[in-house]
């Protein structure tokens, strides 16, 4: 299982890249994400075409003041089909003004 992160980020813009996957082989992934803030803020779980541009599928996360969230509960929770080089990545939506964001991709 690979983990990946960009470390902790402060007063991120919006669309701020936090996390992104290495690009996964055809077939079924399981894939996990851990995200802590010191702010409110909200995170975008992106499954990306190859192509780095395109997304497939994508998904809010709201994270509470200085809290933390956890998509899955251990290796494999969740499983992906993904076609070859398609990858996982985690985005800032709105920018944060003032504090810090982490998030982690477990694939």
């Amino acid at each position: 299982m690979a983990w990946s992160t960009e470390g902790r980020k402060t007063n991120p813009a919006a669309g701020a890249l936090l996390a992104k996957s290495p690009p996964l082989g055809e077939g079924t992934h399981p894939f996990n994400v851990i995200a802590t803030a010191t702010v409110l803020a909200t995170l975008r779980v992106r499954h990306m075409d190859a192509d780095g541009v395109t997304v497939i599928e994508s998904h809010d996360l709201k994270i509470p003041i200085n809290n933390s969230i956890e998509v899955g509960s251990g290796p494999g929770t969740f499983v992906y089909f993904t076609s070859a080089d398609e990858f996982f990545d985690v985005i800032v939506v709105d920018g944060i003004a003032l504090g810090q964001v982490q998030a982690s991709i477990f694939t």
